[in-house]
């Protein structure tokens, strides 16, 4: 049950974004909600690409992995890499990349520890699964960071 609390808790990853640009009207924030949404789809392109060779399919355990924790059972179904892990990773790197601020490491790193526990505790992925999408996040958030406008560049003022 805890396991998969957490683990949906990556939509917030997802939800965020968008609730920040309309409050504060920044296109980064948009940029950010782009570049999940982008990584989402490559992650969900390269599980089919490796398929369901060990260690890219799921633990045979698997059961509920999608992204309610539903879904019944998954086993052998391609999982490489953990896409929770990479949009959690992406959203936390480019976070703390963009504000500077210490808070978001405080609540970040144990946040992504908790969620690489759930994920492995459900059976959803093995450790290469999560340390894939792990890297694969963090360096999705890293070449957000180089490509998106900085704070305050283009705003959707009402004049």
């Amino acid at each position: 049950m805890l396991a998969n609390i957490i683990s949906i808790t990556f939509i917030i990853s997802f939800i965020t974004p968008l609730i920040l640009f309309i409050y504060e009207r920044d296109i980064w924030w948009i940029w950010l909600l782009g570049g999940l949404l982008g990584l989402t789809f490559i992650v969900e392109r390269v599980k089919k690409l490796f398929g369901s060779l060990p260690p890219f399919g799921r633990p045979s355990e698997a059961n509920g992995c999608n992204a309610w924790c539903m879904g019944g059972a998954v086993g052998g179904v391609p999982g490489f890499p953990s896409g929770h892990m990479a949009a959690s990773t992406m959203f936390v790197t480019a976070l703390w990349l963009h504000l500077r601020n210490e808070w978001v490491l405080w609540i970040g790193i144990p946040w992504l520890i908790l969620m690489a526990w759930s994920r492995w505790a459900k059976h959803c992925h093995n450790w290469q699964q999560i340390l894939a999408g792990t890297f694969t996040g963090a360096v999705f958030g890293g070449l957000l960071y180089m490509i998106a406008p900085r704070q305050g560049t283009f705003r959707f003022d009402e004049t």
